[in-house]
This record gives structure tokens, C-alpha cells and sequence, in this order.
């Protein structure tokens, strides 16, 4: 850095991070901005591990910060698209359930029509080419569902933030922050690997390691909870015009083990939900039997031996007084009393698709 103060410092390079740095760099063209990594490439944690579904906004309570900022990320991705030809595919999905469960089905299409998601109920014959892969006896379609290149679009937002001269500082972990008044007012001073400096805004996407982060401001009244997931890949042929989801069933909000595939045409399907209590990406060889099952429950004439351990992710969730906290928490100088620190913590599913949206709330906090 040239001098050692910055305006803004943002501890995390996923990709909500990247996007709030991009919309201030847009925003504020005199500003220093500089995001710090702690990881050598981008998307080594949850930006790189996981679907790259661009949701809806169904599966949320109506209100939450998931649901409205889902489905303001969902427009602006497919906008951003358009805009740079970045590699987003409205491909749709399906959620499909057997006889046994079509009550269920019945609740999720209503709650997702009372978030004012654009959803029809599957038409016969779509029904017969689905029941061709899948157990299926009733099924709707949700055609704004996509799939997006995480990669290709990390490297884009990153390109866009050093052509506004944003700063990313790869390999470069945050060790230390603390307040520091003086006489020029409230800043921060930050010590990283690799340098010592003081800034104006703190803005903390650090993931999972966020909590942490947080600490170190004295603020104490949330802890994190980490849910690991697996996905494994296939090289038989899958159906995969649409992604296929099963009605969930609310365990760990998870959405259920769905396929889904990338630009490459794999087909992938995952992730199952365990609690772990150590950020750990390994894999065992042998497939677990608990997810074959689960494979095999919503897709026919599955191959176990054509199946393959593919990666984990780790979800970011936190618990707040106690009790699992189940919305994005985006929260600033008006809640936390701590002047030009924002921080957001629990950024899992739909992360990935409300990340622009996020970044224009962070945006409007600075603002404030």
C-alpha cells in the first residue's frame, strides 16, 4: 500500500466480497479500496464449493433478507449476463416429488408463489420425460433457476475491481484488527501478514472465518456452526436440460441432495449435510451409502460403480442467543454501535445468487 491508510478495507475475496468491492469502487472512485484474501487463488472456500445454482427464491421466509435479496440477485445476475457475456445459464429446474409426498410439494409451490416467484406446475408429457430418469409422480418448473461459471465470474469481478484500481491482496491474512480513536476521528488499524495500516470502513466477509474476525471488536454474542457437504459427479448420462430437485425435507435447511451440472456438461450431484467443527476438505474414496441412497431415491438406473467423490463444501452458519440463525446477517454501525464496521455473517445458500443485491445494501450502509 502507498501510505498506510485506506478507505476501505474488506477482510474476504469470495464472492460477495468481491462484489461489494467492485460496487464501491464504481461508487466511490477516489476511494482506496483493497480487499485482503488470506487464500493464494480465489474461491478456495464456500465461493468455489458449491452447486453454482443461481436460485429462485422458494425455498425462504417471506421477507427475510434470503428471499428479497435472492431475488434481486437472481435479476441482476441474468443483467450482468447480458451486459458482459459472462457464462450464466437460465437452464430452469424441476422439483419433483412421488405420490407420497405430494402434499409437501403442494406447500413448497405455494410458499414459492407467495414469495412471487414465477413458477407453473409441470404439464403431463414433461411429467412422462421426467419419469423416464426420476421417481416422480407430480412435479413443478421454476425457469428462473440457472447455472453460473463461479470461476470464470470470480476472475471477472476481480478484472473489473483492478481496472476501477481496486487492490486485491491474495495470500495476505488479516491477523489483527482494533478500534483507534484519535483526533482525526474513528479508524481501524489492521495488521496483515504482510503490512500494518489504519482505514476508515471495515467491511467483514471473511466466511468462516468471520466470527473470529468479530471477536477481536468485542463483539461476543454469536458463534459459528459449520455444515460440510459432498457432492459426487457421474460420467453416465444424466438428464440435464433442467436441474432436478427433490421436495426438501427441512433438515438443517437443507434443500435435499439434487443434481445439478456445469459448463462442461458433468452432472453432479450433492451435498449431503454434516456438522463439523473444523474446516476440513478432504474426502474419503469410498462413497458414502447414506447419499447413493439418496441419489438413487430421486434418479433411476443409477450406476454406483460410475460414480465418483467430487469435492466438499463447508456452510457458514451461525448461532445467535442460542438458537441457529437462519437469515443473512448483514449488519452495521447502527446495530453494532462500532462506527464504519460492517460485517456479515451466515452468507450460505443463496449466498452466491444474492451476492449484487448484497452488495448494494452494504453500499447504502456506507451511506448511512
Amino acid at each position: 500500500l502507498a501510505d498506510d491508510s485506506v478507505d476501505v478495507v474488506i477482510i474476504g475475496a469470495g464472492i460477495v466480497g468481491l462484489h461489494i468491492a467492485w460496487k464501491l469502487c464504481r461508487q466511490y472512485p477516489d476511494w482506496t479500496i483493497a480487499v485482503f484474501e488470506k487464500e493464494h487463488f480465489l474461491g478456495e472456500h464456500a465461493s468455489g464449493r458449491n452447486s453454482g445454482v443461481l436460485h429462485a427464491g422458494i425455498y425462504y421466509e417471506k421477507g427475510s433478507l434470503k428471499h428479497e435479496m435472492c431475488l434481486q440477485g437472481n435479476k441482476i445476475w441474468y443483467e450482468l449476463g447480458k451486459k458482459y457475456n459472462l457464462p450464466i445459464k437460465k437452464c430452469g429446474k424441476y422439483i419433483l416429488t412421488t405420490k407420497e409426498k405430494e402434499s409437501e410439494l403442494q406447500k413448497l409451490y405455494q410458499k414459492g408463489r407467495d414469495n412471487g416467484v414465477e413458477l407453473r406446475w409441470a404439464k403431463d408429457e414433461e411429467v412422462s420425460l421426467l419419469n423416464q430418469h426420476c421417481f416422480v409422480s407430480k412435479a413443478f418448473f421454476v425457469p428462473s433457476t440457472g447455472i453460473i461459471d463461479v470461476s470464470a465470474i470470480l476472475t471477472f469481478l476481480r478484472n473489473e475491481i483492478e481496472k476501477c484500481q481496486g487492490l486485491i491482496f491474495l495470500g495476505n491474512k488479516v491477523c489483527k484488527v482494533c478500534e483507534v480513536k484519535n483526533k482525526s476521528g474513528h479508524l481501524f488499524h489492521i495488521q496483515t501478514q504482510n503490512e500494518s495500516f489504519t482505514t476508515r470502513y471495515l467491511i467483514n466477509t471473511a466466511g468462516l472465518d468471520a466470527v473470529a474476525i468479530r471477536k477481536q471488536l468485542g463483539l461476543t454474542d454469536v458463534e459459528p456452526y459449520w455444515l460440510k457437504g459432498h457432492y459426487l459427479k457421474t460420467s453416465q448420462p444424466v438428464f440435464n436440460q433442467s436441474l432436478i430437485y427433490p421436495a426438501p425435507d427441512n433438515k438443517n435447511n437443507a434443500l435435499g441432495v439434487h443434481s445439478s451440472f456445469d459448463f462442461d456438461g458433468i452432472t453432479r450431484f450433492g451435498p449431503d449435510v454434516n456438522e463439523v467443527n473444523n474446516i476440513d476438505y478432504s474426502v474419503s474414496s469410498d462413497l458414502d451409502s447414506s447419499m447413493v441412497a439418496a441419489i438413487e431415491q430421486l434418479f433411476k438406473n443409477i450406476d454406483p460403480s460410475l460414480l465418483s467423490i467430487d469435492f466438499a463444501g463447508i456452510r457458514s452458519r451461525i448461532i445467535y442467543n442460542s438458537n441457529e440463525y437462519n437469515d443473512f446477517w448483514i449488519k452495521g454501525t447502527r446495530e453494532l454501535g462500532i462506527d464504519g464496521y460492517i460485517e456479515l455473517l451466515g452468507i450460505d445458500s443463496p449466498g452466491l445468487t444474492a451476492a449484487p443485491a448484497i452488495a448494494d445494501k452494504v453500499a447504502k450502509l456506507i451511506e448511512a
